[in-house]
């Protein structure tokens, strides 16, 4: 850590705020800790897409990296408390920094790779005793017999992804190695924020029902910020997310994910910092989708739906292990009760169109009704959807009778269907 006594106010460096940034910031500048950005080479972002991931003038500092000697020379003097991934292709740089200058609350960085590569995790998972789902990666076209062989081992209908990319990007489900091969060519070798896609992932389809854990991290102890339900549409043969739904942490299914999701963090070495974990619970047992070690993504709405419900969130927990530590890992197995019911739903456009009206008198007066979040802006071209990043708007429900939000849920699906939101 850097001379406190030269400069002792509290400073936390974002390696690349991408992900939920501004959730970040507003926690840090309410616990008095100063944000710095770090922007590195490989998220090269437009300036709209700089606009919607952060509001710049809550940074107290802006760094741009090229060594870690050079990083550290820049931050000398300051009292960092922590470095952070702000999205997980940027998490080695983070864990490299951190080890250099708050190497008391550094993860390793010879196991960077395993946080965030889709298929290394998996491989690592699997040297623990956890199993893997079954998997082919790929990084040359066209395939090969031998990659040919390895995918027909595996069941199909067949699960394609990027190897180091995050959301639904690039993510679609294949029925034959023809269509493997498209897809395949969509995306090996094309950059996505500067960073270029070096392989495809293809995996089996597991047969059951996906959840995420949000976690914050200190010295190997991991609390539970949060376990939710994935709800999702195939549409045209890509996944689309719907909706997602808090569980109770003392659920059969939330006590089974928080469970899993401790033994994974350990296994890919994350032992301090925000992680967004997506599994599956089936029949057989909990399978690992992704780690992912930044914070929880949709632009903080799943964090803002956490601390509606249990009044914390993720980026509020972060500054609590840093600031309180001792008192932090005295509440890691403390789970409150869920008092409310609450969920995000995904609303897309069916039909293309030029985005001229959100009809929101029609869902502001339902009883679960908490907020929504415009993704489009007047003007644009609504496209129906293929990837997360298609959803026009985010709406928030909580209400103490799962009934009512249930009932409000479906009134807003039944509209979004009959393109009555979008104008």
């Amino acid at each position: 850590m850097s001379d406190t006594n030269q400069n002792p106010e509290k400073y936390c460096c974002i390696v690349d705020p991408y992900t939920s940034a501004d959730s970040i910031c507003d926690a840090l500048i309410a616990a008095g800790i100063h944000p710095i950005a770090i922007f590195t080479p490989k998220m090269q972002l437009t300036d709209a897409e700089k606009k919607a991931a952060l509001t710049e003038s809550k940074l107290k500092l802006s760094v741009h990296f090229t060594t870690v000697a050079e990083t550290k020379k820049q931050l000398a003097g300051l009292n960092i408390l922590a470095i952070i991934a702000g999205n997980e292709r940027s998490c080695d740089i983070a864990d490299h920094l951190s080890e250099a200058i708050t190497p008391q609350i550094a993860n390793p960085s010879k196991t960077s790779e395993y946080r965030a590569n889709k298929f290394l995790m998996q491989e690592m998972i699997s040297q623990t005793g956890l199993t893997p789902i079954q998997q082919v990666r790929v990084s040359k076209l066209p395939l090969s017999e031998t990659d040919r062989a390895a995918i027909e081992a595996i069941k199909k209908p067949w699960f394609l992804k990027p190897g180091d990319q995050s959301g639904s990007y690039g993510v679609s489900i294949c029925q034959s190695i023809a269509e493997i091969e498209k897809n395949l060519s969509q995306i090996i070798g094309k950059k996505r924020f500067n960073s270029e896609i070096k392989d495809g992932v293809i995996q089996e389809v597991i047969s059951g029902d996906e959840y995420f854990v949000d976690t914050v991290s200190l010295n190997g102890q991991h609390a539970i910020v949060s376990v939710f339900k994935y709800t999702k549409e195939v549409f045209q043969y890509k996944p689309i997310y719907r909706s997602a739904e808090l569980v109770s942490f003392y659920s059969q299914q939330g006590k089974l994910a928080i469970d899993y999701v401790k033994k994974v963090l350990d296994a890919v070495e994350l032992k301090n910092g925000m992680a967004h974990t997506e599994v599956f619970l089936t029949d057989k047992g909990p399978y690992l989708v992704e780690v992912n070690p930044r914070i929880s993504g949709l632009r903080g709405l799943a964090n803002e739906l956490s601390k509606q419900v249990y009044r914390t969130s993720q980026a509020e927990l972060l500054v609590k292990s840093l600031l309180e530590p001792k008192q932090f890992l005295q509440e890691t197995s403390h789970y409150p009760e869920m008092k409310d019911f609450g969920q995000l739903l995904c609303l897309q456009s069916w039909q293309d169109k030029i985005f001229t009206h959100f009809a929101e008198d029609k869902i502001k007066n339902l009883l679960s009704y908490r907020g929504h979040v415009l993704f489009k802006k007047y003007g644009d071209q609504l496209k129906i959807p293929a990837v997360l990043s298609d959803s026009v708007a985010i709406v928030t429900l909580v209400h103490h009778s799962e009934e009512q939000l249930l009932k409000d849920r479906e009134t807003i699906f039944a509209l979004e269907k009959q393109n009555g939101l979008f104008e």
